[in-house]
């Protein structure tokens, strides 16, 4: 049989790493490039769709944080979508479309519904306290799988590069990865129990 897996996860890493390139260097070939590698994760996984929203999400936070200007919240909050256009047009772009998309499926007005994109895989959580449970479950065995000081570490390091960042391109890097981190465990949810 033909499995994806191997060729699954190296895309994987390089759609992150040119999702945060793309946010810290925006230009139109920085976004096509990580909408390219979105898209062949997405291929080469079903899961990974779910690391679509990542690039314009990521886009945004970034345009929120050091592109909208100073001020008060509102100031920035009316400044955000024309920072946001500015700094990468085609990844909010594409990523409006793909709201509009996704609302055209879930209100019927598109034809065969999600599983035009999804095919027979589950499109709904489950019971919170199923996810809750799915995820500590999934969670240990990630941090078991990639070493918990590693875990240890990272996890903090996002939090602090959150709320104070060292600079912008780290501020990406952890919006990046708390993004990803997310998307793989919502995909997880629906995966089969042991």
């Amino acid at each position: 049989s033909f499995l994806t897996e191997p060729l699954g996860y190296g895309v994987f890493a390089w759609a992150l790493w040119a999702v945060w390139r793309a946010v810290v260097r925006p230009s139109a070939t920085s976004d096509a490039l990580a909408l390219v590698l979105l898209a062949l994760a997405a291929l080469t996984r079903t899961g990974f769709l779910l690391l679509a929203p990542i690039l314009p999400l990521a886009a945004l936070a970034q345009a929120w944080r050091f592109g909208a200007g100073g001020g008060s919240a509102g100031e920035r909050l009316r400044n955000l979508p024309r920072a946001a256009l500015r700094r990468q047009p085609l990844a909010i772009t594409v990523g409006g479309a793909g709201l509009f998309v996704l609302a055209g499926y879930w209100a019927g007005i598109l034809p065969g519904g999600e599983g035009q994109l999804i095919g027979t895989y589950a499109s709904s959580l489950p019971s919170l306290e199923e996810v809750v449970l799915k995820w500590r479950t999934f969670s240990s065995r990630i941090v078991a799988g990639t070493g918990f000081v590693l875990a240890a570490a990272a996890l903090p390091w996002i939090a602090s590069q959150l709320g104070r960042p060292r600079s912008p391109e780290a501020y990406a890097l952890g919006v990046t990865a708390l993004l990803a981190s997310l998307a793989v465990l919502v995909a997880l949810v629906s995966a089969p129990g042991d």
